[in-house]
């Protein structure tokens, strides 16, 4: 039995604007899995992060696309409110409360003001970097 090809993305979100509604969006995309995890501090700015492990089928990299695009108008305009790609993303812990040294990742790709082409054109890279392209 043939293993479908996943998109692997660690999204972080916040600190404003509740990731609930985006693992509710996402939910909605058949065959992808969703490991929600929440920044054990609050920012100074005031509100929380959340980080978002998912795992779809690559068909699937438009529904996503799209699904992020919408999240970012959904983005408070003032105080740092974002939504952020973390390629070769990993959280090292097992918790569901982590803290930012448990997140790793080798480069954060805003996704504030990028349109679905955009994301879509990242989230192809992303795959692409682990041989799915």
């Amino acid at each position: 039995m043939r293993q479908e090809h996943q998109l692997r993305v660690l999204l972080q979100t916040g600190p404003f604007t509740t990731s609930d509604a985006l693992a509710r969006d996402l939910k909605t995309i058949p065959g992808i899995e969703i490991d929600h995890r929440r920044l054990a501090a609050s920012l100074l700015g005031g509100g929380d992060a959340a980080f978002l492990w998912i795992m779809a089928p690559v068909a699937s990299i438009a529904t996503v696309a799209e699904i992020l695009c919408r999240h970012t108008t959904r983005l408070k305009v003032g105080g740092g409110d974002n939504l952020v790609i973390l390629t070769g993303g990993r959280i090292t812990s097992s918790e569901k409360v982590v803290e930012f040294r448990h997140v790793r990742c080798r480069k954060q790709v805003p996704l504030r003001g990028k349109s679905e082409a955009e994301i879509r054109e990242i989230l192809e890279g992303v795959a692409e970097e682990e041989g799915w392209g």
